[in-house]
């Protein structure tokens, strides 16, 4: 029996509080339990209770791993039926959503998806970074042949480069500098992209051992921050090196 049976079973009035409870959907959505998990959040809402973010983020994220559409759409609509500002992205449902139609190898849905998306007002900045992480990391060629083909359509006849911006970074990233360097020659207005780009290297810069992706950006988009910004970024996620150096060698002292 577990333990929450346990105490409920000798204290009457036991209920556990939004915290371990949001706690118990993140278990039960790492677990892949996401009936389990969408049980405790209608149980939760009942009871007018808020799980967190995370909590709702990670089943999302779970039913999308296994290809679960309806049940995305279902937590969303339990969600917006609130009437209450979670400050939830809803590109968590929107990406989770497309990677459920991908995981059923129903890519054309999700394409269909981000075109409704990025050809409506006030949606161009929404990113994808998620999904196409995902679809690189798995290696599945076909999805991102179609996405890919999509975010160049996209920026080249309707001026949105967010998709393409994303897909670009995330090769970056990957350290596909090669793979980088031909989308950019396909689609060369995302040098001009330099909120977007600044962002990424302002994100590098926060974690150690990223000074080579910030290189490889600079070495194909040269001009697009200024050196004075760029080498503060660098000597930052130089110290970030150091940091880490001085607390492996701390926490090796203390072993």
């Amino acid at each position: 029996m577990e333990v929450k049976q346990i105490a409920e079973s000798r204290v009457r009035s036991f209920k556990l509080s939004d915290v371990a409870n949001s706690l118990l959907i993140i278990s039960h959505s790492k677990r892949g339990q996401t009936k389990e998990a969408v049980e405790k959040l209608k149980s939760m809402l009942q009871l007018d209770h808020l799980p967190s973010n995370l909590a709702i983020t990670r089943l999302v994220q779970a039913l999308g791993n296994h290809g679960d559409v309806a049940g995305i759409q279902e937590v969303e609509s339990l969600i917006k039926s609130l009437g209450t500002n979670l400050n939830l992205s809803s590109m968590v449902f929107v990406n989770n959503t497309a990677l459920a139609h991908i995981t059923n190898g129903d890519v054309e849905s999700a394409v269909e998806l981000f075109d409704g998306i990025y050809t409506s007002p006030n949606s161009s900045n929404a990113s994808m970074s998620f999904v196409f992480r995902k679809v690189l990391e798995s290696g599945n060629d076909k999805a991102l042949d179609k996405l890919s083909a999509m975010a160049e359509r996209l920026a080249n006849h309707f001026a949105c480069y967010r998709p393409a911006s994303d897909l670009f970074l995330q090769l970056l990233d990957l350290d596909k500098v090669d793979d980088a360097k031909f989308m950019l020659a396909r689609c060369n207005a995302l040098a001009e992209q330099k909120e977007v780009l600044l962002s990424f290297v302002a994100q590098k810069a926060q974690s150690p051992g990223q000074t080579g992706k910030i290189k490889n950006l600079m070495s194909l988009v040269p001009d697009f921050i200024e050196k004075e910004v760029l080498y503060a970024y660098l000597m930052k996620c130089h110290g970030r090196i150091r940091q880490h150096e001085w607390a492996e060698a701390a926490q090796g002292s203390l072993g």
